[in-house]
């Protein structure tokens, strides 16, 4: 499992969030619109998310050359949607819509591509008489600035085109048959997408358990060459959240923020809230968490570290604030309070910006650097106050 608040893992914390925390206090609920593999018939007749979600990771992922170490899975189906070889863009558009709500600096379209595949699998494993598949998910994704290459295959072609295709995204003959048959077994041939194969007004399912994935687990994790994925993200047993510290001006500092204990038979979680105040003078550097469970306890130490803390520039939430306007125009203003004996001679914020890309419906996020002034002191407490805003 990660380090919590590593900054080498701070994608890797969002994302555990995102695929783990679903309902409840600070659900994501990421999985509600693959609650089952049947939801998202709404679309339209014969549309399920499920098999919506896992043809836009193929299709995003199948412009992939693996010997030359370009494509695979980078989110730059927002730049193809409208080939003749990804007919129905329907699909992908309402995906990428979807999962848009979730992205952020640390949270990329391409690993949001790639949980909705599994958690579509996941959903379609789901029966009463089967386990589940849980498919490991790494993070790491870098979405694509451009599209990929042509060359998804098409109905039309034949064997040996559709042969080589599979080849150059890495996958031999049998694995081709495999993710084929097994992919559609959720989904089926849309008449209005593809009317040389079945009437306009059918919609030809493959087989008659549509709502029943059909397949033995397989990953192959394709992004192109020198993107690093993480290791497999599983939920840490105890994570501090929402952690917030305030500089008082009375010589002490109070921090308060949520503790998450993990039940992994549930699997559910378990949330505590928790206010403390401790002198200026005094710090806090770190802390551990103790979890009693009738006579049992337990201390939870980070992997021996501790849960740190970051005191020497700390954001003032009751001085700060942020808005949205339409969707389009942003607003910031940030107070921070940094310790004086640091003696800093410049205080920047950089920002990431969601910035629109032409022929594309995925943003890419562009650092905006902002000055901070010096606006106050707290006193007797040896912190400053610095601000910028937008």
């Amino acid at each position: 499992a990660y380090t919590w608040s590593h900054p080498q893992f701070e994608k890797t914390d969002i994302l555990e969030a995102i695929y783990y925390q679903q309902i409840g206090y600070d659900g994501r609920r990421f999985s509600a619109f693959v609650r089952t593999c049947e939801t998202g018939n709404n679309l339209g007749a014969g549309r399920t998310n499920s098999a919506e979600w896992i043809r836009t990771a193929y299709h995003d992922m199948a412009t992939a050359d693996v010997e030359a170490g370009i494509g695979g899975m980078d989110a730059s189906i927002g730049f193809e949607r409208f080939r003749s070889e990804n007919v129905g863009y329907h699909a992908f558009t309402d995906s990428l819509l979807f999962f848009a709500d979730f992205m952020s600096a640390y949270s990329s379209m391409a690993d949001l591509i790639a949980l909705g595949a599994v958690m579509s699998v996941t959903a379609c494993t789901m029966s009463p008489n089967r386990k589940p598949l849980f498919l490991p998910f790494r993070g790491g994704r870098i979405d694509a600035t451009e599209p990929g290459p042509f060359g998804i295959p098409e109905p039309h072609h034949d064997l040996a085109s559709h042969t080589n295709s599979f080849k150059k995204q890495g996958f031999n003959a049998t694995e081709m048959i495999g993710l084929v048959a097994c992919g559609h077994s959720l989904g089926g041939v849309n008449g209005r997408d593809f009317p040389t194969i079945v009437p306009v007004k059918n919609d030809s399912k493959f087989d008659t358990s549509q709502s029943v994935l059909d397949n033995n687990m397989c990953v192959s994790n394709t992004v192109p060459k020198g993107v690093q994925l993480s290791e497999v993200i599983t939920p840490i047993p105890v994570k501090p959240d929402n952690l917030f510290i305030t500089i008082n001006d009375n010589g002490g500092m109070t921090i308060k923020g949520d503790i998450r204990a993990w039940h992994p038979h549930a699997p559910s979680f378990e949330w505590w809230n928790f206010t403390t105040t401790v002198p200026v003078s005094q710090g806090l550097a770190s802390f551990t968490v103790e979890v009693i469970d009738g006579s049992h306890s337990s201390i939870h130490d980070n992997g021996g570290n501790g849960f740190p803390l970051q005191t020497d520039l700390i954001p003032q939430t009751q001085l700060s604030c942020s808005a949205v306007y339409m969707g389009r125009a942003y607003m910031l203003n940030l107070t921070v309070a940094v310790r004086d004996e640091l003696n800093f001679q410049d205080i920047k914020l950089t920002v990431p910006i969601p910035m629109r890309q032409a022929e594309s419906m995925v943003p890419r996020f562009e650092s905006h650097v902002l000055n901070m002034e010096k606006t106050g002191i707290i006193p007797a407490t040896g912190y400053s106050l610095y601000s910028t805003g937008t």
